[in-house]
């Protein structure tokens, strides 16, 4: 008998989560969007949730977590006291992007709460972190050949989004598509293996 791991509820809430906000992003945001690795996020949930494979919400939280948890420090603090530390959420007080549109962003809130409850419950999948790691280098190229520089999806156009002159940016580009694996998966990866059983 296959193993349930994820409720009908989960999965039909983020069902219907998904359904709004694809099409809002999409006129928005356009669908290069997506490609940011928190939307990736959220994609791997809600697959864990409808494949019921937490091995997806494994790889999420080893490849994305640290980055989901900056966002929401970021947040948190430009909230109560207006300070821009990092940026990463400077879009959530911009009063010309609709308030509906800000508040769907608020699954980044909700996610790492998600990954860091299913991850202790279940365990983790030790090849998670070897998923991840392709699926980010598929993820980064795609961003780095076919989206718009001004966009900086991803951060792969730092260089010429900062006018940095003593970097190329290919240069930079190689850097983020090592130092992801190097500096946030390689991590987390033995934290986790560290701080949860292992998922059969």
């Amino acid at each position: 008998m296959k193993q349930i791991y994820f409720s009908s509820t989960m999965s039909s809430t983020a069902t219907i989560f998904f359904l709004i906000m694809l099409p809002i992003y999409w006129y928005y945001y356009g669908p290069a969007n997506f490609l940011w690795l928190s939307d990736i996020g959220l994609f791997l949930t809600i697959g864990a949730f409808w494949l019921q494979a937490p091995i997806l919400i494994s790889m999420a939280c080893v490849g994305i977590l640290p980055q989901e948890i900056a966002w929401n420090i970021d947040f948190i603090i430009q909230l109560l006291t207006g300070f821009q530390l990092l940026g990463l959420s400077n879009y959530m007080f911009d009063a010309q992007l609709p308030l509906f549109l800000r508040a769907l962003s608020l699954f980044h809130i909700g996610l790492p709460l998600i990954w860091i409850w299913c991850v202790m419950k279940f365990g983790y999948a030790r090849s998670a972190a070897r998923l991840m790691t392709y699926l980010i280098w598929v993820i980064l190229s795609w961003t780095y050949l076919f989206t718009d520089p001004t966009e900086n999806i991803n951060w792969v156009f730092m260089p010429s989004q900062n006018n940095w002159q003593f970097i190329s940016p290919f240069a930079w580009f190689l850097f983020v598509i090592i130092g992801i694996p190097l500096f946030i998966i390689l991590p987390m990866h033995l934290l986790l293996k560290r701080i949860t059983k292992r998922f059969v």
